[in-house]
């Protein structure tokens, strides 16, 4: 929680994409009240379990329902707590790290198995489906720390795969005109941090607010493609700084008590650098010898890739991917010459990569 005690006189901006746009905003030291529809709600963020400090941007979906087939809203789960707990298996909460650098939503394979994939049928075991699904009507709502629900449309979760050399659109067989997509909720196995990643799939209909002051984060529905003029207000440090920004009731923000989870300290502190010279900085020996021993390769392992040192999967022992950049293994699809599908940043045309706008305190 770096930087804890910024604060701006002047709101900054930055710019990253919208959905099905080329440039969007990021708001340093305000909020831009054109940007949501719904009043911001606060929420507590959760403690690291290893450290008992907030650490990261880590929050609850307390519960999650779909609203598929032209309407018909069905409960995946709900009743989970906002707390520590859950971070175990006997809550039904989910902990979930609010992540700008993973594209997806990785969830418990529980969860996914028998929650998501029977109300979308049409995706298939690679997470692959027709691009004609993105202008469904389907949707999620996702509760977030059983104070503020967002709703998810379907285009957002749904996203076309682009060839990443060409930049071209695939599709399932050469003859077809399916264009192929890729479905953004994603099965993944336990972290062994208690906690998965909530990427873009989902964020991208969040506005948010960052306050590292207070170890808390303010949620809103986003206003999408909007043409409404910027309407922004400088925020205070301090507690209350968002709701003191823009007042209560309908049209501002619902408050929320101090976290009572203790808030990693801003860094401080001085340090002291020295730095040497010799007379010549080209050495004498040559070929191995010039390296120093503790920096030199040491050929060892097999030829898949297994050494010393880890393992890794494919082709020469490459590291296998993150929850960011996950990787659905070839042949994706008819017709796409036996090569895999790369899923991720940089590999599938998001569309944008945040939603409204976002600020950090």
């Amino acid at each position: 929680m770096s930087g804890a005690n910024l604060s701006f006189s002047n709101p900054t901006y930055l710019t990253l994409p919208l959905p099905d746009a080329t440039s969007g905003t990021v708001l340093f030291g305000g909020i831009d009240k054109s940007k949501f529809t719904s009043p911001l709600t606060t929420i507590n963020l959760l403690p690291s379990l290893i450290s008992s400090s907030v650490l990261q941007f880590i929050t609850t979906v307390t519960a999650l329902s779909a609203t598929v087939n032209n309407g018909e809203e069905s409960t995946i789960f709900s009743g989970g707590s906002d707390s520590t707990a859950a971070y175990g298996n006997d809550d039904t909460s989910l902990a979930v790290l609010l992540d700008t650098g993973s594209s997806a939503w990785s969830l418990p394979i529980q969860y996914y198995e028998q929650g998501i994939l029977p109300l979308f049928p049409y995706v298939d075991s690679q997470g692959l489906c027709d691009c004609k699904y993105r202008d469904s009507n389907d949707s999620l709502t996702v509760e977030f720390a059983g104070k503020v629900t967002i709703t998810v449309p379907a285009r957002q979760f749904i996203v076309p795969v682009y060839d990443p050399e060409t930049n071209k659109p695939q599709y399932f067989d050469r003859a077809s005109t399916q264009q192929v997509c890729a479905f953004m909720l994603v099965p993944s196995q336990p972290s062994g941090q208690g906690f998965l990643t909530l990427g873009d799939a989902v964020l991208r209909s969040m506005y948010v607010v960052y306050d590292l002051d207070n170890g808390q984060i303010s949620l809103a529905q986003a206003q999408l493609d909007s043409d409404r003029e910027a309407d922004i207000v400088p925020v205070q440090a301090g507690l209350g700084g968002v709701q003191k920004a823009l007042g209560g009731g309908s049209s501002g923000s619902q408050s929320v008590g101090p976290n009572r989870y203790s808030i990693a300290p801003a860094v401080s502190g001085t340090e002291t650098f020295t730095a040497s010279s010799v007379s010549s900085t080209v050495g004498m020996a040559t070929g191995t010898d010039a390296v120093p021993a503790d920096a030199r390769v040491v050929e060892t392992g097999s030829a898949n890739g297994r050494g010393a040192g880890g393992s890794g999967s494919g082709n020469g022992g490459a590291a296998s991917s993150s929850a960011a950049a996950f990787r659905l293994a070839g042949p994706a699809a008819p017709g796409m010459d036996g090569l895999g599908v790369a899923v991720g940043c940089g590999m599938v045309v998001l569309g944008g990569m945040l939603a409204g706008g976002m600020m950090v305190l």
